[in-house]
């Protein structure tokens, strides 16, 4: 028959190979897992990103709708800059109420 030292051999070889095998198995698991996971964070990523831009750009549209509305209305009845002078006080009234990490940056343009 078989002896001890021969068995044991077997034993521990095979316990050997059932770690190995499972490791292993366990390893293309959890890196297959972290692929998909990475892809679902870059897709997450790029549509909070274009959900951003949109919501910037809406925000940014309707800035310059209330500009040109004010500007349009007041145009013949007062000064140009006194229309600036009163839009940036409007617009320094409209961001009080938001969040404060919103912000509208403004470039005076000579209007002649």
């Amino acid at each position: 028959m078989f002896k001890t030292k021969n068995i044991y051999q077997l034993i521990v070889s095979s316990l050997s190979f059932i770690i190995i095998f499972i490791s292993l198995f366990t390893f293309i698991i959890v890196e297959n897992t972290s692929k998909q996971l990475q892809e679902k964070l870059k897709i997450q990523r790029e549509e909070y990103i274009k959900n951003q831009k949109i919501l910037l750009e809406k925000d940014v549209n309707k800035i310059i709708n209330f500009i040109n509305y004010y500007f349009n209305k007041y145009k013949n009845i007062k000064n140009p800059p006194i229309i600036q002078k009163e839009v940036l006080e409007a617009l320094k009234e409209i961001t009080k109420n938001k969040d404060l990490n919103e912000y509208i940056f403004i470039l005076l343009l000579h209007i002649k």
